[in-house]
């Protein structure tokens, strides 16, 4: 037992040695974690020396910092500008004219039994479609006093749909369309001599599906 009692004593003299030489050193040390755990910068450093490097070290506050960052997306190049059915309010009449009474408001334009519009579209609009939006782009029209289903929307020489009353969308592939110019018609079908009348306006081709 007095050999242990001994031993016991000699450990706590180490201690309380160390404790009175180093415990300035390891307060710091403590402080200095505290302080990196909960974002702060280090307190109480007077070496010259050391300030600089304290400068580089990270904590939590900052060891992100480097990390690399996308580079931001630089806006859609400008869509196809169809002339005058672009940003103005003009109703287009297609059929064969043969109906009661105007359906809508603002300027209109009686255009027979089909309405053709010519765009362009540069190999910016499609790359930026392929790379930011899915592939695709929109074409977006509004529509009032169809009676037949059988109306129709041509791209190209292509139906891509029917029209609708109402505001419509309807996607398109980039690729698919491609680069150029292109003709986009809509096309009010006859039956029996006789052709649907309906107005089409808010023409455009956009990168939204909204």
């Amino acid at each position: 037992m007095t050999e242990f009692i001994v031993i016991v004593a000699l450990i706590a003299i180490a201690a309380i040695l160390v404790i009175v030489l180093f415990g300035d050193n390891i307060r710091k040390q403590f402080g200095k974690s505290g302080n990196a755990v909960g974002g702060k910068e280090a307190k109480g450093v007077t070496d010259t020396a050391k300030v600089g490097k304290e400068s580089d070290e990270k904590d939590l506050s900052n060891f992100a910092d480097e990390i690399e960052k996308p580079p931001p997306q630089p806006p859609p190049p400008p869509l196809a500008n169809p002339g005058d059915v672009m940003g103005h309010d003009v109703r287009h009449h297609i059929g064969d004219g043969i109906y009661s009474a105007a359906l809508g408001g603002g300027s209109l334009e009686n255009e027979g039994t089909s309405f053709n519009v010519n765009f362009e579209m540069s190999q910016d609009m499609i790359d930026y479609a392929n790379q930011a939006n899915g592939g695709f782009v929109y074409l977006h029209y509004d529509c009032w006093g169809v009676d037949w289903d059988q109306n129709s929307i041509s791209l190209g020489g292509n139906t891509i749909g029917n029209i609708q009353n109402g505001s419509n969308i309807i996607a398109v592939s980039a690729d698919s369309l491609g680069a150029g110019s292109h003709d986009l018609t809509f096309i009010s079908q006859g039956s029996g001599g006789q052709y649907d009348d309906f107005e089409v306006s808010g023409i455009e081709i956009g990168y939204s599906a909204e």
